[in-house]
């Protein structure tokens, strides 16, 4: 994507920006990896009391064509053996 807008009731919050020519992946959750890989059930996680924000330059994907063990594509794999760059903006809106 090429911008995010996170805010709150009341529309303050912050504006995320990236390169058109190198978009960003970002997700906003209200829980870290950790709450979430560590709670068994949701009514286990904790209350929400603030939002984890995350942009990024690549990813790789999550998986193959089923969801017994195959492996992901090698199109959606990033290259690890090369110097990455990622730059994004954000500011308060």
């Amino acid at each position: 994507m090429r911008w995010a807008k996170v805010v709150d009731r009341k529309g303050r919050g912050l504006l995320f920006g990236a390169d058109a020519e190198k978009p960003m992946k970002f997700s906003a959750l209200s829980y870290t990896p950790h709450e979430m890989e560590n709670a068994k059930h949701p009514y286990k996680l904790p209350p929400v009391h603030y939002t984890v924000i995350r942009a990024i330059g690549e990813q790789m994907g999550v998986g193959g064509d089923d969801s017994w063990g195959a492996n992901v594509h090698p199109e959606y794999i990033p290259d690890v053996t090369q110097p990455k760059e990622f730059t994004f903006t954000f500011c308060g809106i």
